[in-house]
């Protein structure tokens, strides 16, 4: 038998047959791949919603942020020890031949018993000197930030200089 001489069906009964294939192709694709995900994604549904059960039974008394303001305001120093603090920041700039020039200092009251000690300073040195500098001084002072630094490379020299605005936070004691 030749499939030449078979007879063609006709185009309605073609396309009837492409949409029942189809409709079969998506009715497998619908019950291996999909309803598994379904299965899964109800689980996790539920997983989160007794994650938030359990989270909202585990408030502690205080907040998170004000246990870590305590922490904090327990660990700054005595305003008496900022000529100590700016002494051990002149030795750090020797250590790593960092010199610094033209430094102003300004003290200023904060809310409740807080100061800052603002330092503006020029500083002159190799780049990796000044950064291993900034590095070991902002590792040793817990309540130290650096607030503004900008770069200059001087024409044909072979260093750097650098502003810079550094803020050392106190607590004031009463004496």
């Amino acid at each position: 038998m030749k499939l030449t001489k078979l007879p063609v069906p006709s185009l309605p009964v073609l396309v009837a047959l492409a949409v029942v294939a189809m409709l079969g192709l998506q009715g497998l694709i619908e019950y291996r791949l999909l309803a598994p995900l379904a299965g899964e994604a109800a689980k996790l549904s539920q997983d989160l919603q007794l994650g938030r059960v359990r989270v909202a039974g585990d408030l502690p008394a205080r907040p998170k942020t004000a246990l870590r303001l305590e922490e904090i305001m327990s660990q700054l120093q005595d305003q008496n020890a900022t000529a100590e603090r700016i002494e051990r920041l002149h030795q750090v700039a020797d250590q790593y031949g960092v010199v610094l020039r033209k430094a102003g200092y300004r003290s200023q009251a904060m809310q409740g018993d807080l100061w800052r000690h603002e330092i503006q300073a020029e500083i002159v040195g190799t780049y990796p000197a000044i950064r291993q500098f900034l590095r070991t001084v902002l590792a040793q002072a817990d309540a130290a930030t650096l607030d503004l630094i900008e770069f200059i490379r001087p024409v044909g020299g072979t260093g750097v200089r650098a502003q810079l605005r550094m803020s050392l936070y106190l607590r004031h004691t009463a004496s």
